[in-house]
């Protein structure tokens, strides 16, 4: 990946398929990295370096004279990849604890692929796979992604993984409304 595939990737796309793309990256990156890292010493390190330099080329983006549509994309993206960067450091340090891609640290992220054989975007979190719909909420700035907030996608998709229904509860301000819509 380079600064001019990254521009060029952001010209030619609206913001969310440039959302989708920038998740899909991680997940097969980091996937890949988990699957190799008993046999590969070094590829935790090498791709946490590559996800590193993608952020690099986002802040650069930012320096730019950008309309407010596509500053409030690229923010998304580098808030966004700034929560896949700890996840993934996270499963660096704790990569003497994980065996590959099936190991639960790594299932309760959640994970985007294209499925080629159906031509069809999946969500995944745990053991709940959930067919992306492309319903378009507009470009919109995105809370930071906290470990409450991914304790709250994973309950809320094991519920909706079982056709149950979830309702947050907690102090006014405190983004319900905003993961609910994520």
């Amino acid at each position: 990946l380079t600064l001019e595939v990254l521009q060029k990737f952001m010209e030619d796309y609206p913001a969310q398929v440039l959302l989708l793309g920038i998740q899909m990256f991680w997940t097969y990156e980091s996937e890949t990295a988990l699957n190799k890292m008993r046999s590969e010493k070094g590829i935790m390190a090498s791709t946490y370096k590559r996800f590193k330099l993608l952020l690099d080329y986002l802040v650069i983006t930012t320096r730019k004279e950008l309309s407010v549509r596509d500053r409030t994309t690229v923010e998304t993206m580098i808030t966004i990849h700034i929560h896949q960067l700890d996840v993934f450091m996270n499963l660096t340090k704790m990569q003497k604890k994980i065996r590959n891609a099936s190991d639960f640290e790594w299932l309760k992220q959640t994970r985007i692929y294209w499925n080629v054989d159906q031509d069809q975007c999946n969500v995944q979190i745990t053991d709940v796979n959930f067919e992306y719909g492309f319903e378009y909420l507009g470009c919109s700035e995105r809370l930071v992604v906290t470990d409450l907030t991914d304790r709250i996608y994973i309950s809320s998709a094991q519920a909706m993984g079982m056709y149950y229904g979830g309702s947050p509860s907690g102090p006014a301000g405190t983004g319900k409304t905003e993961t609910a819509k994520d």
